[in-house]
């Protein structure tokens, strides 16, 4: 939730190590998940390097939406709250990513972006400590072993690899 800094706060742009480790774990993840996703969707579309290009200069979101809607078909069933949950994760890694972070009061990660700006006279932001990055995490953690248990399916059902990046020790 965004909120107008309380008066008095002491602001620096220094970050403690574990803000800024927390910051590189959710993208360094979210990046893992969109890669699976990406070529989840080729293997989806039977994409040829057309396709390929396209579908992965396509937002995470876009391309997550087709295989839930692949999937809503196969299943003849709605798959509401995973559709949900990755639109909230790409936000946040939006926020995260795109966001000027500060601390505030010496102990609380705040992050400003532009879509909060309301005028010049003050400054908007969300704080994002650390229950909210594990969070994050949980749930992008979650999505990436499912998405990457369908990729490994999908390869092995269809024969086809999607990229070299299969054939590397699975790790985290």
């Amino acid at each position: 939730m965004s909120v107008p800094m309380h008066e008095g706060a002491v602001m620096t742009w220094v970050l403690p190590d574990w803000v800024k480790l927390a910051i590189a774990d959710s993208l360094i993840l979210f990046g893992r998940l969109e890669q699976k996703i990406i070529e989840i969707a080729w293997l989806l579309k039977d994409a040829d390097m057309k396709e390929r290009v396209k579908t992965a200069r396509a937002p995470a979101y876009d391309n997550f939406q087709d295989i839930i809607g692949v999937m809503e078909e196969a299943a003849d069933k709605k798959f509401t709250a995973l559709s949900e949950t990755f639109e909230a994760l790409a936000k946040s890694r939006n926020l995260i990513a795109h966001g000027c972070w500060l601390m505030v009061d010496g102990n609380r990660p705040w992050v400003v972006w532009h879509k909060f700006i309301e005028d010049d006279a003050s400054v908007i932001g969300e704080f994002f400590e650390k229950p909210r990055f594990d969070d994050f995490l949980k749930r992008a953690e979650f999505l990436y072993d499912m998405c990457s248990k369908f990729h490994h399916m999908l390869e092995e059902e269809l024969g086809k690899t999607t990229s070299a990046l299969g054939r590397l020790p699975q790790g985290k």
